[in-house]
């Protein structure tokens, strides 16, 4: 699947074509090779069980489902971003293993763990489908009073659990997050935490409901579900749906059915908000093994789901049959795009538009269609366009909040917005050929230059090593001394992109075009006709340097090349 994604950010006729073919192959393979995989896990849970006896292995198998379900639930609960840097799945891991769970919640994980569905994308068959192949029955496993860790390391648990603990918090996905994007999200909490405080100046009974809500998220943000079921117990009372939403599921999780009452009174008050809490009341229900009355939660849920999805579609995407208007910003903020957007080189235009949406009551919302160059476009794999469009986006949304950054490059609706009056918010200078262009084909040249020279080189040196011992003498230096010179000056002005290195790099191409010459003018030779290829690495003259002065320094090195050329002809052959 990773080589499919990877094959379809790039952009050629081999890889499009290779893509089309793979992925038709890649969706039966996909589904083979996982009913395989859940086949050998099935064989291997049997062989396990002839070694320690299906009831061993199928609470095993029981305990760790619902392990992990308690570790999810102790993680929401208690868990905040103000300690996740300190956090010890390990050491903690250990604890929720050596505490008594109060059955009721035992027998809610088991409920939920057995329905778990198949997921197509896991190779581990359900739990329940593993539990009928070993022949048993879902039970409740019985207190762990040993583990397979503390019988083989012994004394050295606590040492090698602490061990883990550091390892995860340096190697784990969580640290590489941080560790790429450690002082945003460091940042982050340190701005929840200040705007935390000043909210909590307030005494709840005498906050807003605005500031309650908005304190409730950064508490449950930053030090987890418990901390701030107070403040949504106070908006609860007030009968505001995201305080019932919000109430009602975390008492869900801690156990107390007295949440689903909540989660009902949230969706008759608004519907939108009480339905991101319906998910918890069907999990609930669900390992409470009432699926009659699950089943009302799991239909909201999809009736949500659909009616996000379709005004996702209507207000996150613009189609080239959409109805569009002209924008109606403020001058200042679109020179700040435009600002922002000419530090994009790639960049060519960029068109601002609202999106026109029938029977909407609000302004429709706001997209920048951006263009970009034609060959930087066809040149760059999609995931780096994607990247560069992204960051974009960022960018543009410090702005103006509520606008979408879409590319128009091979959109067929480009054309309307291009010709949409007062659309365009951003043209790119033009491109100067002699000066932008050019030196990059130049660049190009040179170094083919530079790989025809090495082989030249290398075969001079081959002829002079066979002259004549007396020749040698004189051979050296007149014939070699100055290829070697032409070889380093290519190398080096290919190294950077200045002034110096361009001039040295002509003077190397106008050195070996007069080698070339005075070597057919001399004796006929057939490497003459490399010379208009090798010209072509005269096109990238200096851009902060006078004109006059590398014309001379070029002519100067094809003069020289040319003389000590005849001069070594004479020389040697006389």
């Amino acid at each position: 699947m990773r080589l499919l994604l990877a094959l379809h950010e790039k952009r050629s006729l081999t890889t499009d074509l290779f893509a089309r073919i793979f992925g038709w192959y890649m969706s039966p393979f996909q589904r083979y090779s996982f009913a395989l995989a859940r086949q050998q896990e099935t064989s291997a849970d049997q062989a396990a069980a002839e070694i320690c006896g299906a009831p061993n292995l199928a609470d095993a198998l029981v305990r760790l489902a619902m392990l992990g379900r308690a570790i999810g639930r102790d993680v929401g609960l208690t868990v905040g971003m103000a300690s996740f840097e300190g956090l010890a799945p390990a050491a903690r891991t250990r604890e929720l293993m050596r505490s008594q769970q109060d059955l009721a919640v035992s027998r809610r994980d088991l409920n939920a763990v057995l329905a778990d569905d198949l997921d197509m994308d896991d190779a581990h068959p359900p739990l329940g489908a593993r539990l009928a192949s070993l022949g048993t029955e879902p039970r409740v496993p019985a207190p762990a009073t040993t583990t397979a860790a503390g019988l083989y390391l012994g004394r050295r648990l606590d040492e090698l659990c602490a061990r883990v603990d550091e390892l995860w918090r340096a190697e784990s996905p969580l640290a590489k997050l941080v560790a790429n994007s450690g002082t945003t999200i460091r940042q982050e909490i340190a701005t929840a935490t200040e705007e935390l405080a000043r909210l909590e100046t307030s005494a709840i009974a005498q906050s807003n409901i605005e500031d309650l809500r908005r304190r409730a998220k950064l508490t449950e943000w930053l030090r987890g579900a418990n901390a701030a079921l107070p403040i949504y117990d106070a908006l609860a009372a007030r009968d505001d749906p995201a305080g019932l939403a919000g109430a009602g599921r975390i008492r869900l999780a801690t156990g107390d059915s007295s949440g689903l009452d909540l989660i009902d009174r949230a969706i008759a008050l608004d519907r939108s908000t009480g339905a991101l809490a319906a998910s918890e009341a069907r999990d609930f229900l669900v390992a409470e093994g009432r699926t009659e009355d699950a089943a009302k939660y799991g239909e909201i849920l999809r009736e949500e789901g659909a009616e996000a999805a379709a005004t996702y579609a209507v207000r996150a995407q613009i189609r080239s049959d959409d109805e569009i208007a002209a924008h109606d910003l403020a001058p200042d903020v679109v020179a700040a795009i435009a600002e922002t957007l000419s530090r994009v080189k790639p960049v060519a235009r960029a068109y601002l538009v609202r999106k026109v949406i029938p029977e909407s009551p609000g302004p429709g919302p706001l997209f920048l269609a951006l263009v970009y160059r034609t060959s930087w476009f066809i040149g760059t794999d999609q995931a780096d366009a994607n990247t560069l469009t992204a960051r974009i986006s960022e960018a543009i949304t410090h702005l103006v909040p509520d606008v979408t950054v879409v590319v128009a490059n091979g959109w067929a609706g480009t054309k309307k917005v291009e010709e949409l009056a007062g659309a365009i918010v951003y043209r790119a200078a033009p491109t100067s050929w002699s000066r932008s262009v050019l030196p990059i084909w130049g660049r190009r040249a040179q170094t083919l230059v530079l790989v025809l020279a090495v082989p030249y080189v290398l075969m001079y040196g081959y002829l002079v090593m066979n002259l004549e011992p007396q020749l040698n003498k004189v051979a050296a230096p007149i014939v070699m001394a100055p290829l070697v010179v032409i070889l380093v000056l290519l190398y080096w002005g290919r190294r950077a992109d200045d002034a110096r290195r361009r001039i040295a790099a002509l003077a190397g191409v106008a050195g070996l075009i007069g080698m070339l010459t005075g070597a057919f003018i001399t004796e006929g030779e057939w490497t003459f006709a490399l010379i208009p290829l090798l010209a072509l690495g005269l096109f990238r003259p200096p851009a902060n340097a006078p004109r006059v002065r590398a014309a001379l320094i070029v002519g100067v090195a094809l003069l020289s090349g040319l003389g000590l050329r005849l001069f070594a002809h004479v020389v040697l052959v006389g």
